[in-house]
Order: C-alpha cells, then sequence, then structure tokens
C-alpha cells in the first residue's frame, strides 16, 4: 500500500464539477466549465473519470448560463460563446458527428482537427540541445481555438501520489477552449481549471550564471 504522501505536500483539488454543468447522452459526457470551455469525453464502459488529473485540478466551477436539448443519440449545446452539437453518441467521436461553432467568428472546429496557427509552448528540457528549438504545443493559437487532450494524462490517487490512468484506447477526455482573439480570456479559463501558474519567489532572481560547454 502506498504510504500517504505528508500534509504540507499535499494539494488541494476540487476535481469533480458541479453535477448542473454536466451533460451526458449515450457514451458522451460534456462539461460546461465556462462559456468559452467544454471538457468533451467518450467513454464506452460509461465509467467516468473524475480525478484531479496532473493539469486540470479545479473542475467545481461556477456553472455558466447555457441551454441543451437532444436524446439518446444526438445533442447539442449552447453557451454565450459556443455551440457544440453531437450527432452520434454511440460511437467514438470524429469529425463526422462532433463540431463546436464560435459564435463570434461563425469558425467551426470539427472533433480531431489540429491548430494551423498555434503560437507555441514551453520546450520542456534543453539536456543535450545545441541550437534552435521547435516549440512544444502552446495553449494559444490564431485559430481562435485550442484542444489539449487530457486522455492519457496521470491522475492524482487518494493518497495524493501521481499514477497511470488505466489505457484504453477508446477513452475521449479532451478540453475545448473557444475565444476567438481573446488570449487573455483564454489565459484566464485556463487557470481557473488548472489552477495559478506557480512563479519562484521574487528573492530567487538574483544574479543568474551558467555555462554549456566544458571547461578545459
Amino acid at each position: 500500500m502506498t504510504k500517504r504522501l505528508p500534509a504540507h505536500l499535499q494539494i488541494t483539488t476540487e476535481p469533480i464539477a458541479d453535477p448542473k454543468a454536466v451533460v451526458q447522452y449515450g457514451y458522451v459526457r460534456v462539461t460546461v466549465l465556462t462559456s468559452r470551455l467544454f471538457r468533451i469525453e467518450y467513454e464506452p464502459t460509461g465509467d467516468f473519470d473524475d480525478r484531479a488529473s496532473q493539469t486540470f485540478w479545479f473542475r467545481k466551477q461556477p456553472v455558466p448560463p447555457y441551454t441543451h436539448s437532444g436524446n439518446r443519440r444526438s445533442f447539442t449545446i449552447e453557451t454565450e460563446h459556443l455551440t457544440l452539437t453531437c450527432t452520434n453518441t454511440t460511437k467514438p467521436l470524429s469529425a463526422e458527428t462532433l463540431r463546436v461553432v464560435l459564435k463570434s467568428t461563425g469558425v467551426v472546429w470539427r472533433f480531431g482537427r489540429e491548430e494551423n496557427g498555434n503560437l507555441g509552448g514551453p520546450c520542456r528540457t534543453l539536456d543535450n540541445k545545441d541550437g534552435a528549438l521547435p516549440p512544444g504545443h502552446g495553449l494559444m493559437s490564431r485559430d481562435g481555438w485550442t484542444v489539449i487532450d487530457d486522455a492519457n494524462a496521470m491522475v492524482f490517487n487518494e493518497e495524493s501520489w501521481l499514477e497511470t490512468r488505466e489505457r484504453n484506447r477508446d477513452r475521449i477526455d479532451r478540453y475545448f477552449f473557444g475565444y476567438g482573439s481573446d488570449y487573455q480570456g483564454c489565459l484566464r479559463d485556463f487557470t481557473r481549471v488548472a489552477g495559478s501558474i506557480p512563479l519562484i519567489p521574487r528573492w530567487a532572481l538574483g544574479n543568474w550564471w551558467s555555462r554549456y560547454w566544458a571547461y578545459t
């Protein structure tokens, strides 16, 4: 049995969304986290995972105004900024069965489509690197939307340790951010569900110096 982390090392999370924000039809579940942020899941076992993942800790958010309608096979969700339509809740999501429309621009995202204008994210490490590096996938895109795939992310267990989620190649767990050109709004929504960005203390920002080649 894994020993529980000491209290001062445990994190505080609220991973279970307000039930009023959750819409489920068939094997598809959508959580309306904000008017511009959806969690979109497909789980053929029906056993949806509500544990905090390595990225998303705070899914319990004030429920934004929205409407939904549908039946066992298809449904629509509409918020102030987005309209999501799913036409088949019995099969894995695809570009033919799920789309989201950004009301402000009319841009349509279909499931599986990747951004062309992603503005890039951090490089995880500079070890053994020499020269320019391509940036990683970032949070923001000139396309006006971003998708984060969380299906294989590690999750926190009851002892506050990270563990690997049971592998299921059919599981879909993605976060759709539809913000148009409001990049600050995108970052604001992200920090609401992922937590504040950790910063080093100001006293650590003294004289930094290092070199990356061997001494003679």
